[in-house]
């Protein structure tokens, strides 16, 4: 369940009632920002024990933010990263060709692929 920006009593409760909660930020210092506070709200709400990974989308390796800078500043650790390809994947989108099927070689279509498997394996 994708709940978006914010928190309501309906994404509260699919977060009380879920297995496992896949939290995406992106590799920016505003949108860590934001996921820190989240977390902190997580706590407050009594939800700090919820099965939690962290997934970062629009990964670029070599940033100025690694992923231990990441890590430490969440307090925890990274699951995963999701390849930042905005090229490849606007020309996707825009041809109505599935990126899994018009560039499977790109790092990002294995990104994607990793995090499907880390959902199957426990399936």
């Amino acid at each position: 369940m994708d709940t978006g920006h914010r928190l309501d009593e309906i994404s509260l409760k699919a977060l009380e009632m879920a297995d496992r909660v896949i939290l995406v930020a992106n590799q920016t210092v505003p949108a860590l920002s934001n996921t820190k506070k989240l977390l902190e709200i997580l706590e407050l709400l009594g939800l700090g024990d919820l099965h939690l990974e962290i997934w970062l989308n629009f990964w670029e390796k070599n940033s100025e933010l690694t992923l231990d800078d990441v890590a430490r500043f969440l307090g925890r650790e990274v699951k995963g990263t999701v390849s930042f390809s905005p090229a490849e994947v606007s020309l996707s989108i825009n041809e109505g060709v599935p990126l899994a099927k018009s560039s499977p070689n790109l790092n990002i279509c294995q990104d994607l692929r990793d995090l499907a498997g880390h959902f199957s394996k426990e399936a």
